[in-house]
């Protein structure tokens, strides 16, 4: 399916709502359920480059780390779905190095399933769980606010200096070095930065093209950015990237330890 953006909409989050129709018969000797009036998500970023006052920057890097879509084995945090840590009795996270993640699929519930009822996505990714509160609020107090999306920041480092203020909003746990490389920039430009997020700058990842060649598509977590000297570990393949704190003025301190 393919939907042409009209030209007078303005930049924001935008949500196309699926209905499934009833359909009912045998597919591969197995009667499908009824799946009538059954509703998700669509979620798209539409953006601008006019010059404004805050460049509101949704966290979809880590919103498809967390997407367990089909299942749990296809986040970048559980690799075997039976694998059960013993001092918690949920399922283990990979931490260190993983395969890949793809756009090219849609979003299911996130994979943190420690949180109360492993809330939904419904197919925003986190958008309506972590950013649609504030961003709601900012539209409703008349701020001049555009959207914009981790991959954006990744492409457009100059793009991030048209604006008065550059926001990372909700779970911004994976960053690209260009991310890093082009905020940095702006904030060195005299762009101002607020991280009203958690888990931020936390986890590098480079972003490839698909299989198919289209680019920036699937990504994986390659190291931490906790800097050189905190990262290194010998024989270690980890990348480690610039300290996240020299960007955000604080550091992930860890799951409990506060953000």
């Amino acid at each position: 399916m393919e939907f042409e953006i009209p030209d007078d909409w303005v930049s924001g989050v935008y949500l196309g709502k699926l209905t499934a129709k009833k359909v009912e018969g045998v597919y591969q000797g197995r009667l499908t359920a009824n799946k009538d009036g059954l509703q998700s998500y669509v979620i798209f970023i539409v953006r601008d480059d006019r010059p404004c006052d805050l460049l509101f920057q949704c966290s979809d890097l880590t919103w498809q780390a967390y997407n367990s879509w089909p299942d749990d084995r296809w986040s970048l945090y559980h690799a075997d779905k039976f694998s059960i840590a013993p001092w918690s009795g949920r399922k283990k996270w990979l931490t260190g190095p993983t395969g890949w993640v793809s756009f090219d699929r849609p979003y299911a519930n996130f994979c943190q399933d420690h949180l109360v009822d492993r809330p939904a996505s419904v197919g925003s990714g986190e958008f309506l769980l972590w950013e649609f509160p504030l961003s709601y609020w900012m539209e409703q107090q008349g701020y001049d606010v555009s959207y914009i999306s981790n991959v954006d920041t990744h492409l457009d480092g100059p793009g991030l200096q048209r604006a008065k203020g550059f926001i990372s909003v909700g779970h911004d746990e994976y960053w690209t070095r260009e991310m890093y490389d082009h905020v940095s920039a702006a904030r060195d430009a005299g762009v101002n930065l607020a991280f009203l997020s958690g888990n931020s700058v936390f986890g590098v990842v480079p972003l490839l093209p698909s299989a198919e060649g289209q680019p920036q598509r699937i990504h994986r977590r390659a190291g931490y950015f906790v800097g050189e000297r905190f990262g290194r570990r010998p024989g270690s393949k980890i990348q480690m990237g610039p300290d996240g704190a020299l960007l955000m003025g604080g550091r992930h301190a860890g799951i409990g330890g506060g953000d």
